[in-house]
């Protein structure tokens, strides 16, 4: 069994986050700024360290169903609660050896220790490398609700990032969401 810390982030593993963002997702997929940013939002912000190294992070973003800045997909929701597993990232050199499922089951278990009744979506890209992910999605629960083509077509223009998997702008990826 690999070793692992699992840590809330704050400013001193941001550039840590910003390379593997880019490593995973495509460069400036994830500015410094807008990670920043972000870690200022209300939400859920971790990291995994293995071997001495920042092997992942995820950022979850928490909602109420009336707040305006709420993701088009999370609308007309049944429950007040909602959180949006937004960005789940693990280095190449980890993948595979479970740090993303303990991750993320660490993410569920705070998420739902905060919300005793809550709907959670994850926004699963496709083209990913780690695209069977989604089995373990499944298996913590998570059922498939929707397909959006080319769901990051537009922000990789906006942002001017080149896609991990598709190689190019703008990103012609596909998200898949996952609700549980």
């Amino acid at each position: 069994m690999i070793s692992y810390k699992i840590k809330n982030i704050d400013n001193q593993y941001i550039s840590a986050i910003k390379s593997i963002s880019d490593n995973c997702f495509g460069y400036n997929f994830l500015l410094i700024k807008t990670i920043k940013t972000n870690l200022r939002q209300n939400g859920i912000f971790k990291i995994i360290i293995t071997d001495n190294t920042v092997a992942g992070f995820c950022f979850v973003y928490k909602y109420l169903s009336t707040n305006n800045n709420i993701p088009e997909f999370a609308k007309n929701n049944k429950t007040d609660k909602i959180a949006v597993i937004q960005t789940l990232a693990v280095l190449p050199k980890y993948q595979r050896k479970g740090l993303g499922t303990i991750l993320l089951t660490d993410i569920l278990a705070d998420i739902k220790k905060q919300y005793k009744k809550v709907t959670i979506y994850y926004p699963f890209w496709a083209e990913s490398k780690s695209a069977n992910f989604y089995k373990i999605l499944i298996k913590l629960g998570f059922s498939k609700v929707k397909e959006y083509p080319h769901y990051w077509h537009n922000d990789s223009l906006n942002n001017n990032y080149r896609c991990a998997a598709c190689k190019s702008i703008p990103c012609e990826c596909s998200m898949h969401l996952y609700k549980l």
